[in-house]
């Protein structure tokens, strides 16, 4: 066994074979002494220090741990600050650098080079085309962080594991600005705001579930939040001299996230939803190869600086006149406004093939949104079931659950939507379970008629209608009619698809 309390013996000259930590008075100092004596202290013990690393780790620990006892405040920063080395890394080769590729030499043509992103994303990872558009623009767009005043969250998202959503973000990473990796078990709201206030890196968080379920990371979810609309700030108390004074850091910037299921609603309303499926098994595509994917990740990403270079005015211009159909909310169109200004000036057909993935992915997201789904279901069941005044709370998550189509039966991992997971979704709506009698004198906890009519007001039904849907059939040569088929009900503002 190796005798590490030997290794902390002072092997200089003045040492003379006594421990180092006396020799510099470390150990001479007292709870309540002066912060002037320890930093005089430390200063003795840095000459004392051996070349060893190991041995300058066991002083370093056993420093700190003197210090502890005398209970001086940031024992473990003063005896890095003062002990080179003592850590086993210095701090200089721990730090994070994030600079920008060099640009490349000549101009570069904004639509060829999105249509190349579309499909690079698309030969690595099988996904719906509209999803890579969203990702090349996205991509571009971060480029022009400076000048942009929406940063949405890029959501990547599937139902279940093996469905290319971390192939995904390791091709994100070289092709954004700054791209820099994480994973949500790592990354914590002091090293996003930190990162960001420094570097402002376009950050690529794996495993994300953390910020999905009952036990989110509300604060970091916070954070994300306030980080994609420019001007966004977290304050923190910083120590210093002493005494704490309150800082601010810049919270803005563009962010990837990739987690199996649904992330917390708020962070979904900020997003540009990709949503990703398992492959299927006669579906080829390229083998990820991670310093292919490096090399030609730096090229896209050195066209993308000098196309942003040479663009910036013209697109910080188009974002103020982005546009903002009346099928997107204000949010989504908040979200979609630095994307659609980069489609509008790479030009070509890139503004109506932006606009078309927005319109897909975002209604594919309202559709997910599941408080407005829950009113909406909860007044189709009432209406089709016939339940007048009231409903008990199990008769209505059952019917709930057995509604096809919706999402409730899924809920805790199949089980279905139960009483008390209802109760927590009608809340911030202002409704809730209660008891009383009905006007036939019979007793019922449960959900009433009257409590739900002030919600519907907010959150109307869409009307059913009727419309014609044209099955797309192949003809020679483009030729020859095509029959409609019977009429079917379709719910308003959602895409029929044959």
């Amino acid at each position: 066994m190796t005798d590490y309390a030997a290794l902390a013996v002072a092997q200089g000259p003045e040492g003379n074979g006594r421990d180092p930590l006396e020799v510099a008075g470390v150990t001479a100092l007292r709870p309540g002494c002066d912060l002037g004596d320890v930093a005089a202290a430390l200063r003795q013990l840095v000459p004392l220090l051996p070349a060893d690393l190991l041995e300058r780790r066991v002083i370093r620990n056993r420093v700190i741990a003197t210090l502890k006892e005398a209970r001086i405040t940031d024992a473990t920063g003063l005896v890095d600050a003062a002990l080179p080395g003592a850590a086993g890394i210095d701090k200089a080769e721990r730090a994070v650098s994030l600079t920008d590729p060099e640009r490349w030499p000549e101009p570069v043509d904004g639509a060829e080079l999105l249509d190349e992103l579309v499909a690079w994303f698309s030969d690595y990872v099988h996904q719906p085309r509209p999803g890579a558009v969203a990702e090349a623009l996205w991509c571009a767009a971060s480029w022009f962080v400076d000048c942009l005043d929406y940063a949405p969250v890029l959501t990547v998202i599937s139902a279940t594991k093996r469905c290319g959503k971390t192939h995904l973000l390791h091709l994100l990473r070289p092709v954004a600005r700054r791209g820099y990796a994480s994973s949500g078990s790592g990354v914590t709201t002091a090293v996003i705001f930190r990162l960001n206030d420094k570097h402002r890196p376009t950050l690529c968080i794996d495993e994300a579930e953390r910020l999905a379920g009952r036990h989110a990371d509300r604060e970091l979810i916070g954070m994300l939040n306030a980080g994609y609309r420019r001007g966004a700030r977290v304050q923190r108390c910083i120590e210093r001299d002493g005494d704490f004074e309150v800082v601010e850091f810049d919270a803005y910037g563009f962010r990837s996230l990739a987690a199996i299921g649904r992330l917390w609603d708020t962070i979904m309303d900020r997003a540009i939803v990709v949503r990703l499926e398992r492959r299927p098994g006669d579906v080829r595509v390229r083998r990820f190869a991670e310093r292919a994917v490096e090399r030609e990740g730096l090229d896209f990403a050195r066209r993308l600086r000098r196309w942003a270079e040479d663009h910036r005015d013209a697109v910080a211009a188009a974002a103020l006149e982005s546009p903002r159909p009346e099928w997107l909310d204000d949010r989504a169109c908040d979200n979609w406004s630095g994307l659609l200004a980069v489609a509008a000036v790479a030009g070509g057909s890139w503004p109506e093939r932006g606009l078309e993935a927005a319109r897909i992915l975002t209604g594919d997201n309202d559709a997910a949104d599941h408080t407005e789904l829950l009113v909406h279901d909860v007044a189709r069941r009432w209406k089709a079931l016939e339940w007048g005044e009231a409903v008990k709370s199990g008769a209505l998550a059952e019917a709930l659950n057995e509604l096809e189509g919706s999402p409730w039966g899924e809920y805790a991992n199949g089980k279905g939507l139960t009483t008390h997971r209802l109760a927590a979704m009608f809340k911030p709506l202002g409704v809730g379970p209660r008891l009383a009698r009905t006007s036939a004198q019979e007793v019922i906890r449960g959900y009433w008629w009257a409590d739900l009519e002030p919600v519907l007001s907010r959150y109307p039904v869409p009307p059913e209608v009727l419309q014609q849907i044209h099955p797309l059939q192949a003809k020679p040569h483009g030729t020859g009619s095509v029959a409609p088929v019977s009429p079917v009900t379709v719910r308003a503002g959602l895409e029929a698809i044959p």
